[in-house]
């Protein structure tokens, strides 16, 4: 086994030592080698999902892509561009309220 070194605040020591004192863990390496299978595990489920969705949306996506690619030329979406547009949906949000009243 390979070995590694961490350095962690009183509160976490603490804390770990806590939850190996409570009996689930036989000791402070037991414990943080759990954590990390719990991480690994979720994180390959979410790689997993993630895959998953993209295999079921794939012609969507494609679609998507393509329809942005022949929908004309290209416009810059830099900070500029965000802030023309929060403008509009300010006045249209503004317009809107004023035909509902």
């Amino acid at each position: 086994m390979a070995e590694l070194t961490i350095t962690l605040t009183e509160t976490l020591k603490t804390f770990i030592e806590d939850r190996v004192a409570q009996g689930d863990f036989a000791d402070s390496t037991d414990y943080l080698k759990a954590l990390v299978e719990a991480d690994r595990s979720a994180w390959n489920l979410n790689v997993d999902a993630t895959s998953e969705w993209v295999k079921q949306n794939l012609g969507q996506i494609e679609n998507l892509i393509r329809e942005g690619v022949e929908s004309g030329d290209p416009i810059a979406m830099d900070s500029e561009y965000f802030e023309r547009m929060r403008k509009r949906m300010r006045i249209e949000d503004v317009a809107n309220s004023s035909t509902m009243s």
